[in-house]
């Protein structure tokens, strides 16, 4: 950076500017909990376990239709900080 009289004032790395797309494990694990699972696919609170690792995120639990499996987990993908994702997903039917 060059301050106003055309002096060196300080140096901007590419961490530094990529710092603020990187989000903490909790972070997301909130969000995909939160929005992903309860808001957006209605699913119980608990029903899904999530574990988020360096942005990885990875999913336990039953869904009630298979069809909300690969639903879920581009969900996750568009989760901002998210790497990749495990689905260990089980379709479960109430009868």
């Amino acid at each position: 950076m060059i301050g106003d009289h055309g002096v060196l004032t300080g140096i901007v790395s590419r961490s530094d500017l990529l710092e603020t797309f990187v989000r903490s494990d909790v972070e997301i694990r909130g969000e995909v909990e939160r929005d992903v699972l309860g808001r957006i696919l209605g699913l119980e609170k608990g029903t899904v376990a999530v574990e988020v690792r360096e942005g990885a995120v990875t999913l336990r639990g039953p869904v009630p239709d298979p069809r909300l499996v690969p639903v879920a987990v581009g969900l996750c993908q568009g989760v901002e900080g998210v790497v990749a994702v495990d689905a260990h997903l089980a379709a479960v039917r109430a009868d």
